[in-house]
């Protein structure tokens, strides 16, 4: 009579196993939260152009781009640009509005009850107008805990020439994925690049 032997996986063999899969498992995470950045990223990009293109067409109609420091506002002083921005592009009177921003893209980080378009880490966008750039303005900056800091944003410098990036319009940048404002440089994301 034939005994059949079967064959069990040894100690040994089960953890090169296992250890094999860790390793798999590690490189397919790294590379897709590579791909996860690089889409946030390029939705990021995106959406400037977007809102770019919608300031050019308010601008043909209105003689200028929204202002950034609203003459009269109820707001708290923060985040000014963006959340005039966001009014101006809805506006209904002449060819508008210039840009539906969809609910998910609007956010009251500064709790005054006027609404922010956010980029795709869910930070808001900071605009300014060229007659703001010298002067900045407050914006609120929200860290990876959504919890807001207050920072101050001036308009960007060329590093060639020393002149302000877009000169006779405005400027338009994200955070990017490390949430600081460095001005619209380094891995922040700007409307003039």
């Amino acid at each position: 009579m034939r005994r059949s032997t079967m064959r069990a996986f040894t100690l040994i063999e089960m953890l090169v196993v296992v250890a094999i899969i860790a390793i798999l498992l590690s490189i397919s995470f790294a590379a897709f939260s590579g791909a996860t950045g690089t889409a946030r990223k390029g939705a990021t990009k995106t959406m400037i152009e977007r809102i770019k293109t919608a300031l050019e067409n308010y601008s043909n109609d209105f003689g200028d781009y929204p202002p950034s420091s609203p003459r009269k506002s109820k707001d708290k002083g923060v985040n000014d640009g963006i959340e005039s921005l966001v009014k101006c592009l809805m506006t209904t009177e002449k060819n508008g509005p210039y840009l539906q921003f969809s609910d998910k893209k609007l956010y009251d980080s500064d709790s005054d009850a006027a609404f922010e378009v956010i980029d795709d880490w869910g930070r808001p966008f900071i605009y300014l107008h060229n007659k703001d750039y010298a002067k900045g303005q407050k914006v609120s900056i929200l860290d990876e805990n959504m919890v807001a800091t207050s920072v101050e944003a001036k308009g960007s410098k060329s590093d060639k020439t020393s002149q302000y990036q877009s000169l006779s319009s405005f400027q338009i940048w994200s955070c990017g994925p490390d949430g600081k404002n460095n001005g619209g440089k380094d891995d922040d994301i700007n409307s003039w690049d």
